[in-house]
């Protein structure tokens, strides 16, 4: 399991460097190290360098990946306590539809419907009164009734 140094100069003169130590599953082709060069430098000006596979890596680059392994696992085991207790929106996706019409203009209409259930959908002339119309529906059916639109997350698709 390799681990790769890539390296770069770049800028005016190529005075300034940058490098970076990144570990992989499986070794790469020289395809493969071209284009993680390019990914990893592409914000840089002119980046010229080279990619090297390397034993091991120097002692405070190994210090820093272990803390930030840590602290990106010690943010993750908070978050799922967020997760957990954090109560999901229902989501009305809103989508522009065009139907056509025989030797005529296309007809445009919004449909919106809910997310986790396409079944339930209305249709309007416009975004807002879609959304509107569809809600009209929830408030007779869905339980327990929706009293705001504030109560769903708006999305477009």
């Amino acid at each position: 399991m390799p681990w790769y140094h890539f390296q770069a100069s770049h800028g005016p003169g190529h005075q300034s460097s940058d490098e970076r130590y990144q570990y992989f599953d499986k070794s790469l082709t020289k395809a493969e190290e071209k284009m993680w060069f390019e990914e990893y430098f592409a914000d840089l000006d002119w980046p010229t360098g080279g990619v090297e596979m390397v034993e091991s890596i120097p002692e405070h680059i190994l210090a820093s990946k272990i803390a930030s392994c840590k602290n990106s696992i010690k943010y993750n085991r908070d978050l799922l306590k967020v997760l957990a207790k954090t109560e999901p929106k229902s989501v009305i996706a809103v989508r522009l539809e065009v139907k056509a019409v025989p030797n005529g203009r296309p007809e445009t209409f919004y449909s919106a419907r809910l997310l986790m259930k396409p079944e339930v959908n209305a249709t309007g002339n416009t975004r807002e009164l879609a959304v509107k119309n569809l809600f009209k529906i929830l408030k007779k059916w869905w339980r327990p009734t929706p009293r705001s639109l504030k109560e769903f997350a708006v999305i477009l698709r």
